[in-house]
């Protein structure tokens, strides 16, 4: 508003006195100070929807962090199932086609480890009938102990 009425005065701005062009610029004061007012709530208002704004991203940005992590847990849980998978299913027992393969190979080395394991729990049971006696040879403990068959 005052850069118009500087504008069509201006011709005879610099004949016009000093004081007198102070007092032009002081009737513009309730315009400057309403002009400062708008700018600073301007800057306020700036501020608060900057900040809502990072509170938004930053919440966007843990949302997507625990994707990620979802994510990468998920890819290589069904790494890990594959591997198992091709390993069970490479698994060989017998020779030359006359075996097992995969699962069922699986199951029989469980069967025989098994079978074993009992056969020999009864070998020790039968040949050390009552207590095994043995000596513990440590720098700590140099006793006689008793272990149980």
């Amino acid at each position: 508003m005052w850069g118009l009425t500087f504008y069509i005065g201006r011709s005879d701005w610099f004949l016009v006195p000093l004081q007198q062009r102070g007092t032009f610029g002081d009737s513009f004061g309730v315009e400057n100070a309403l002009f400062s007012g708008l700018a600073l709530v301007g800057v306020i208002l700036a501020i608060f929807l900057q900040r809502e704004q990072l509170i938004e991203q930053r919440d966007e940005l843990r949302d997507n962090r625990k994707k990620e992590t979802d994510e990468a847990v998920e890819t290589r849980f069904f790494q890990l199932l594959s591997s198992f998978q091709t390993a069970v299913n490479s698994t060989r027992v017998g020779q030359d086609g006359a075996g097992y393969v995969g699962r069922q190979a699986i199951r029989k080395i469980s069967i025989t480890l098994t079978h074993e394991q009992i056969s020999s729990r009864e070998t020790l049971k039968a040949a050390h009938s009552g207590r095994l006696f043995t000596r513990v040879r440590s720098r700590q403990c140099r006793d006689l102990c008793c272990i149980s068959a």
